[in-house]
């Protein structure tokens, strides 16, 4: 694919692959975001104030806290998942899911909008991770029985390629 570049207002450029750019002096130069405690890419707002993008507060390596915005939303929010599909066009509650769960992997082809069932069964499913089993369970335990019916049958759609 292509790299893909759209402008932000703020002098911003982000990229289909997952980089963002400024756009000072009409030359392009990459910004490489911070990690934060849990390995998601962000942007603290005090290196782009004025940055369209819902900012959110984020606990940094060091603890620190910042104010800022996640590079996968960012994406998101501007191109859409790997399906096109943008925040507004799905329920409110849905997930940005990194597909390889790569967190520093921001690309459209690996971000994808799904619902808390499906992410935390994939976080689950793909890592065997035991930590990841028990907040499955005790998510998917907390749900009452309409809400497990429809968790049971997203995960089986998605067991299937289907979701």
């Amino acid at each position: 694919m292509d790299d893909i570049l759209r402008y932000n207002p703020a002098g911003v450029y982000l990229s289909a692959s997952g980089k963002i750019f400024t756009a000072a002096d009409k030359t392009k130069k990459e910004i490489f975001p911070e990690k934060d405690i849990n390995g998601y890419l962000f942007i603290d707002d005090k290196n782009l104030p004025g940055l369209s993008f819902p900012s959110g507060d984020i606990q940094k390596q060091n603890n620190q806290k910042a104010k800022g915005k996640y590079l996968h939303r960012m994406i998101v929010f501007t191109f859409g998942d790997c399906y096109g599909r943008k925040y507004n066009d799905c329920k409110s509650r849905a997930i940005i899911d990194h597909i390889d769960m790569n967190k520093e992997n921001c690309s459209v082809s690996n971000l994808q909008l799904v619902s808390t069932n499906i992410n935390l069964f994939r976080a689950y499913y793909k890592s065997k991770d035991i930590n990841c089993e028990k907040r499955f369970k005790d998510y998917f335990n907390s749900l009452d029985d309409i809400d497990k019916k429809i968790a049971e049958i997203e995960i089986k759609l998605d067991l299937e390629g289907i979701y």
